[in-house]
């Protein structure tokens, strides 16, 4: 079957059935709509047994083809083609509703990738895709259709205190109640990853924040709200620190997503820094209060510093860390504050020389470990 040319189709007036039935002495011949780019011919299933009458292929309201006998008789069979996307692709929150749906694509318009985007309120006043659909295999462009329904956006989040017999773990829950009345609590579970994704599972929104049960909030509101192309992203905020008077993000309130709870991970050393991308809130949201006893100072100053010395976290500076890691090697300001010093250098030593051994790296998660390196420090 012989496809006409189409500047021929183009010449003549190619809306008229009659005159088109003209423009070729083949015995059936097509006719595709020059408006149109040919390669969407391949949507074109043509399965009617050859005939006297003409087809014409149509996709919404607009013919996409027509299929005419040499000796046409006049008359006309309409074929209306299902038209069903090569390719959706569905972001986080946007809901694939019956708009999308029933979406009546022109047929001029199929070599484009056709796109509903966020609500730019949602988005920072970025353009961001919600959902595309290609009708397809490669688009020669894009077409924005209008904005998704953003039914199952949360705008406050969950908030969850994780504790684990630690000496301050009450009062500090009584102070975040007080601050933050919604605040729930997960208590007792064993493996610093394993309590994050207990309290992921108690969380019914998106995101949810974690405050460690050693931080003292005083007026945090909880109420930021990230934009949705920042809702992968793990947020921190300061916390201060009382032996050091130090200001980052160690035993900083976290912001986290969902997804990065909802399957098994193993060699996690660092939460908050291993999950994915990081931003960092420079704004003192609590008061990191480790300093309860001997033996949690120890710990807590050991754990960050082997952090900090083995470059374990992604992104550091070398000069901030630095700095860190001599605020933490030898200011003490408070009660055990030379607990903090003495955990904070054997931290250094350990991550030092074990950069890298993820496997010794894990340890520092491990409290029984923990105890026996502190009671071998102490001698």
């Amino acid at each position: 079957m012989k496809i006409l040319d189409n500047k021929l189709v183009k010449s003549v007036d190619w809306n008229s059935d009659q005159v088109l039935s003209q423009l070729c002495d083949e015995d059936y011949f097509l006719v595709v709509n020059p408006e149109l780019d040919e390669s969407i011919l391949k949507l074109i299933t043509i399965e009617i047994p050859l005939s006297d009458y003409c087809v014409k292929y149509k996709i919404g309201k607009g013919w996409i083809a027509k299929r005419f006998p040499k000796a046409w008789n006049g008359q006309v069979q309409i074929i209306q083609l299902p038209i069903h996307p090569y390719n959706i692709r569905i972001n986080k929150y946007a809901d694939l509703n019956s708009k999308v749906l029933d979406y009546d694509v022109p047929a001029w318009d199929l070599p484009y990738k056709h796109v509903w985007t966020y609500d730019t309120a949602l988005t920072n006043g970025e353009e961001v895709d919600a959902i595309t659909v290609s009708y397809i295999e490669s688009a020669t462009g894009r077409k924005v259709i209008g904005v998704a329904d953003n039914e199952y956006i949360n705008n406050e989040f969950d908030v969850v205190f994780l504790t684990y017999n630690e000496t301050d773990a009450q009062a500090n829950w009584e102070q975040l109640q007080k601050v933050c009345p919604r605040a729930k609590r997960v208590i007792g579970v064993k493996g610093i990853y394993n309590a994050h994704t207990a309290a992921a599972g108690i969380a019914q929104t998106d995101m949810f924040y974690v405050v460690d049960a050693d931080a003292f909030v005083n007026n945090f509101q909880f109420d930021y709200v990230p934009p949705i192309q920042d809702r992968d992203t793990v947020h921190i905020w300061y916390s201060y620190n009382p032996v050091n008077s130090l200001e980052y993000g160690y035993g900083g309130i976290k912001l986290f997503s969902k997804t990065h709870f909802q399957s098994t991970r193993v060699g996690v050393i660092d939460t908050a820094t291993s999950l994915g991308d990081v931003k960092v809130m420079p704004v003192v949201a609590s008061e990191t209060r480790f300093n309860t006893d001997e033996f949690s100072t120890w710990r807590s100053a050991f754990r960050e510093c082997t952090k900090l010395s083995s470059r374990l976290i992604k992104n550091q500076i070398n000069k901030e860390t630095e700095e860190r890691l001599n605020a933490w090697t030898t200011i003490n300001n408070a009660q055990y504050g030379n607990y903090s010093i003495a955990g904070a250098i054997a931290g250094v030593k350990y991550g030092s020389s074990n950069n890298s051994n993820p496997y010794a790296l894990e340890k520092i998660n491990d409290y029984n470990w923990l105890l026996t390196q502190f009671t071998e420090d102490q001698k």
